[in-house]
């Protein structure tokens, strides 16, 4: 909510509707790509998002974390 355009309260103390990206040039080292708002990254470190991804293609269940 607080990202809203038009939150004027939000905007006061510097929370903006502008996306916060980087850029990678993916290889075939890669193997997987999250994309997540901060609502995930909030409760999440990067590295237990990793471990859960990485336990789930290990046991063949990729499909249950995206639930």
């Amino acid at each position: 909510m607080s990202r809203s355009f038009g939150d004027t309260i939000a905007a006061s103390i510097g929370v903006t509707s502008e996306p916060e990206f980087t850029t990678r040039h993916l290889t075939t080292e890669d193997r997987f790509l999250v994309i997540g708002s901060d609502g995930l990254f909030e409760y999440l470190t990067n590295q237990h998002i990793v471990e859960l991804i990485g336990a789930s293609i290990k046991n063949r269940t990729l499909s249950t974390i995206a639930d």
